[in-house]
């Protein structure tokens, strides 16, 4: 029976190495750019802090790399500190993608900053 179990196990892997080899083929995975990491991370917990949106329910997305907690498991205290980590890492690499988020110019044509 162990024998049996064994050769069924070694099917099916056979079968998901074929299946993945496939989906491999048919949808590659293409790594994203930091820029475009970071401003949608960055973009998306502005607007679940905005709406209010408890931490628990908010996206667990981004992972600090400082504490290795996802972001939806940080205190409130870890994740205002997290968010403006990666808000300053955006501004700081990607100014152009910060201002698009942050500076109300971009948004209105007028040079108020905004948030």
């Amino acid at each position: 029976m162990a024998a049996m179990k064994s050769g069924l196990k070694t099917l099916r892997r056979e079968e998901w190495r074929v299946q993945l080899e496939k989906l491999a083929e048919e949808n590659p995975l293409i790594l994203h750019t930091d820029a475009g990491r970071t401003f949608s991370m960055v973009r998306r917990m502005k607007a679940e802090k905005k709406m209010g949106i408890p931490i628990s329910l908010r996206s667990g997305f981004a992972i600090s790399t400082e504490n290795g907690k996802a972001a939806n498991a940080m205190t409130e205290d870890e994740w205002e500190e997290f968010y403006d980590a990666l808000s300053k890492h955006l501004r700081r690499n990607y100014p152009g993608l910060y201002a698009r988020l942050f500076w109300a110019k971009y948004k209105s044509g007028k040079e108020k900053k905004g948030d």
